[in-house]
């Protein structure tokens, strides 16, 4: 397989291309990434860490990327020495200077401290979490991806308890509660070791779910934390949903349907608003400025997101226009928001009974 020179960004980039990547590839790049990479970037440039460290770093995408579009101080380790080889002509292919290291990831992280580390495995990053804080000196920021989302969105729940202590649950915001398992980890494996949280960005996108935080070493952030770390019931007869503390569960729904169990899980903002506004300020590119948006206005309301296809089917009314049910629920006094999680997705802490009554008596 040749070398082909792709640009992303400002970067140049010498990689091995193929159409979908496999652990079996001998230099690991994903040009299906790139929009992943973007974003990586404009929390860089936003939030504006030093010393950079891309623990995972393959062909040396993200990393290049962050030192000559963020400026940043930037180590790249891999262990497969032909990466490093790649890593290595890329950087010299965009003229700036990087370490290299040539080591296991969990090494490679006991060998120097950072304040912005990048997570991006082929698959789940359970492995890697606690060594990234470790990593830490006493606050800093951490970019971690998740492949793995069968398995955080509940179509295999097994797997997920196997390696996020959760239990996932395939409702119709599968997207944002696997999101929510994956900040309930990292804000558990924080407190291991010592560390409090602030969820600055966080997305789905495709097949892959990515989180940006902020750690920082404050008792009193660990305390609140600690209490954003919840379960979800959820009741498939009525769509209701709650978050409930282990001693508040209910086997039963007030509708007389079974709650069904989701997490643990983050039930707090998993984004920042004013840092997701520093980013849109970087961007030129509409797509992102439109993720960027949503992700914040997001953030105004904790529970999950309701789909309107499914609540039109229980209704069994046909879905309304959601320029409507917005209008409808602004004039009934609650707040309502789009989500990224879903094209059909929406906001509103209006109570499901209320939410239900505006959505059917609605006519397009």
């Amino acid at each position: 397989m040749g070398k082909k020179i792709v640009l992303e960004g400002e970067t140049q980039l010498k990689t091995h291309v193929r159409e979908v990547p496999t652990k079996k590839d001998d230099v690991f790049y994903n040009p299906h990434m790139r929009f992943a990479r973007d974003i990586t970037v404009l929390f860089a440039q936003a939030v504006e860490p030093v010393n950079a460290f891309d623990v995972l770093a393959g062909s040396g995408a993200r990393g290049i990327r962050l030192a000559k579009e963020a400026g940043l101080k930037v180590t790249l380790n891999d262990a497969n020495p032909r990466a490093c080889e790649l890593i290595c002509e890329n950087a010299k292919l965009n003229e700036v200077e990087v370490k290299i290291l040539n080591l296991k990831a969990r090494k490679a992280l006991s060998e120097g401290k950072y304040d912005y580390i990048d997570l991006d495995p082929f698959g789940p990053p359970t492995g890697f979490v606690d060594a990234a804080f470790m990593a830490l000196d006493n606050r800093g920021y951490i970019g971690v991806c998740a492949t793995d989302t069968s398995a955080l969105c509940g179509s295999y729940p097994k797997a997920c308890r196997r390696k996020y202590g959760a239990k996932s649950l395939r409702t119709e915001y599968y997207g944002e509660l696997g999101l929510r398992i994956l900040c309930g980890f990292l804000a558990h494996a924080a407190l291991r070791q010592g560390f409090g949280v602030d969820f600055l960005f966080s997305h789905v996108t495709r097949h892959y779910m990515r989180v940006y935080l902020k750690a920082l070493k404050k008792p009193s952030k660990k305390t609140r934390n600690l209490g954003e770390i919840v379960f979800l019931q959820h009741c498939f007869k009525c769509l209701r949903r709650n978050y409930r503390k282990l001693g508040e569960l209910k086997p039963k729904c007030v509708c007389g349907g079974e709650n069904t169990l989701c997490g643990p899980l983050w039930r707090g903002d998993i984004a920042d608003k004013k840092t997701c506004q520093r980013m849109r300020g970087f961007s030129g590119d509409l797509k992102t400025r439109d993720l960027l948006s949503l992700v914040g206005d997001e953030q105004r309301i904790s529970l999950p997101h309701y789909d309107l296809h499914k609540i039109s089917e229980l209704k069994k009314t046909s879905p309304p226009k959601l320029s409507l049910v917005e209008e409808a629920l602004k004039q009934a006094g609650y707040p309502y928001t789009r989500c990224h999680f879903n094209p059909h997705g929406f906001k509103t802490n209006a109570p499901l009974g209320k939410l239900l009554e505006v959505v059917g008596q609605i006519r397009n």
